[in-house]
């Protein structure tokens, strides 16, 4: 029986997991797109042709949106593949999500299974059931929800992915076949970075790893192998086009280390106890308006600091602990803490705290925590019993999170109600209100974000907008006037000022038009919006003239090949305009339809 068991465990193990991760993720296959999904899918002109795969390694992410520092290939890829397959369907990008994490979860348990065997003197039996044990809770755990639920968070996924493909082959390597797990590891490695940034802390855990587990020619071996990897990763990312995005306040150095113990107790609370759930989150002082409420954030943030400092003794302690009593445990301490160090806010990033960032550094501290529950003299049917009862909550947690994914309005009221009020988020509740016709409450929303950041250019937009729509066009005028000296949205307020002449007075302010378009020439909104007033004012000639300039920039666009072969037909330039339709279905595979 037993015997039987130890034969057939791992294959019971992947299936449960795979059958789990279903089983708690599939009503996301309902939902809709949400925030910057609509910007990776519905607007990136890069995912709609398999011809574009090369193009897409030369663009960082957000080509049609606001500018990043994501150069993430691989997530375009797998959107292009989507495409194909289910054009602009919800359901197939989630669907792809959760066999992805399927996948990431399967992956995981391999290569933590393997690296317990090698460094551990455990039964193999028991070394599987904690790889698993582990990986199980990691699987199911609502933390990572948003990673999976959200389209825009497939990065995660396939950094993940990649990075325990990675390790797992890498482990493996000590054998006959070692030089071809050794080229799949260094290509999952660098996948993984082409995933995500944070990709490469999986190769510096397995470069940590070749000190454990191997001998000083290994590591060399492999550092060597790194720096090819690296040398590979930077030669795409910094050759691939950029446009840079908006400038950002770096925290001070001084306030690092507090930002760092908030921010642990934030991921405690939310690894042990995961309640309160939002896209959202930060662990930064917020004037609440109210004096009363900004003293009580600012009393409870000092409590969180103290509580987050505390944790970080208890988990040095740990980590001291496990170096004498359990090698095994401390290298997986270890690894958590390499994948964690990036987003402890020890650097400056775009947020301070977020579900997940958890994703991959998670997996260590379970697999780490698994090893450690082991050797604890509280092991038995009552710690089983416990770890049973939460892991069960925890996926029933993730379940009913799902719906919290529904759509954009569910998806913004509810990360607003627990706490995820920024002015971002209040931004997008404005633009949702007004897109819908609720025009009053969308400048209420507008107002507010203001009130926090009083020179946020897309609030201001967003607010100019609104106020068209209400017809309120002297209100309108005097915001885009303030948008209008913030270098970053110059054009486009240029262009929202042209649509303002034109709304009030029936003016073609097609001098403002071009003035925006030459200022931001990459702008695809601002120069479909010139070029489309051109033709509209009979000008076809200067329109056609506008579009091939913008196409000799940006040929990949689909759309510009369309416009372009509309406006050769309007000429009577039969050929000329088939030549460009065709190369419109060449840039879109669902042009055909």
């Amino acid at each position: 029986m037993i015997g039987c068991l130890k034969k057939h465990f791992p294959l019971v193990a992947i299936l449960s997991l795979i059958a789990a991760t279903f089983a708690i993720y599939w009503p996301s296959l309902q939902n809709q797109f949400v925030w910057d999904d609509t910007a990776l899918v519905l607007r990136d002109p890069l995912i709609r042709s398999w011809r574009l795969i090369p193009e897409g390694f030369r663009h960082f992410l957000f080509t049609d949106a606001t500018a990043s520092d994501f150069y993430r290939p691989i997530q375009r890829l797998t959107y292009t593949f989507d495409y194909a397959v289910y054009a602009f369907q919800p359901w197939g990008y989630h669907l792809t999500n959760i066999i992805l994490h399927a996948a990431a979860a399967v992956a995981l348990f391999l290569c933590a299974r393997r690296l317990i065997a090698k460094s551990n003197k455990l039964a193999p039996l028991t070394g599987d059931f904690l790889a698993w044990l582990a990986a199980f809770a990691w699987t199911v755990h609502p933390v990572h929800s948003e990673a999976v639920m959200y389209i825009a968070s497939r990065a995660d996924l396939l950094a993940a992915l990649f990075g325990f493909a990675g390790l797992f082959f890498a482990t493996g390597a000590d054998g006959k076949n070692s030089r071809v797990h050794d080229w799949l590891a260094a290509l999952c490695f660098l996948l993984a970075m082409l995933s995500k940034e944070s990709g490469v802390t999986a190769l510096i855990i397995w470069l940590a790893a070749t000190l454990w587990l191997f001998d000083a020619a290994t590591f060399r071996r492999w550092l060597l192998v790194a720096v090819s990897i690296i040398t590979i990763y930077c030669g795409l990312r910094f050759s691939a086009e950029k446009i840079a995005p908006p400038e950002s306040t770096p925290t001070s150095f001084a306030a690092r280390p507090i930002l760092m113990a908030r921010a642990w107790a934030e991921y405690a609370g939310l690894l042990i106890a995961p309640a309160n759930l939002h896209m959202e989150r930060s662990v930064v002082n917020i004037d609440q308006g109210d004096p009363m409420q900004t003293l009580h954030d600012a009393a409870m943030r000092t409590f969180e600091e103290l509580i987050g400092f505390a944790l970080i003794a208890a988990f040095v302690f740990w980590i001291l602990w496990t170096r004498r009593h359990l090698p095994a445990a401390y290298f997986f301490l270890v690894a958590f803490l390499i994948a964690y160090l990036p987003v402890s806010n020890l650097f400056s990033l775009n947020a301070t705290v977020a579900e997940h960032w958890l994703y991959f550094g998670s997996a260590f501290l379970f697999i780490g925590a698994a090893l450690s529950l082991h050797s604890s003299p509280l092991r038995g049917k009552l710690l089983l019993g416990i770890l049973a009862c939460w892991v069960g909550l925890l996926g029933a947690r993730t379940f009913v999170r799902n719906a919290d994914w529904k759509d954009q309005r569910k998806f913004l009221m509810t990360t607003a109600m627990n706490g995820g009020s920024t002015p971002r988020m209040i931004i997008n509740l404005g633009t949702l209100e007004s897109s819908e016709g609720r025009q009053k409450i969308a400048i209420a929303y507008y107002q507010n974000a203001l009130k926090e950041s009083p020179d946020q250019p897309f609030a201001l937009l967003g607010l100019a907008a609104a106020y068209m729509r209400a017809h309120e066009y002297e209100n309108a005028r005097a915001t885009l006037q303030r948008a209008r000296i913030i270098p970053f949205v110059h054009a486009e307020a240029l262009e929202k000022i042209a649509a303002l002449e034109y709304q009030e007075h029936g003016t073609v302010r097609l001098d403002l038009l071009q003035k925006a378009a030459h200022l931001e020439p990459d702008n695809w909104e601002i120069q479909s919006a010139c070029i489309h007033t051109l033709a509209d004012s009979g000008k076809f000639p200067e329109a056609i003239h506008e579009l091939e300039g913008v196409l000799e920039q940006q040929p990949y666009r689909a759309e510009s090949w369309q416009l372009l072969s509309t406006l050769l037909t309007k000429i009577n330039k039969p050929d000329a305009a088939t030549a460009a339709r065709d190369q419109a279905i060449a840039y879109d595979v669902h042009l055909k339809e």
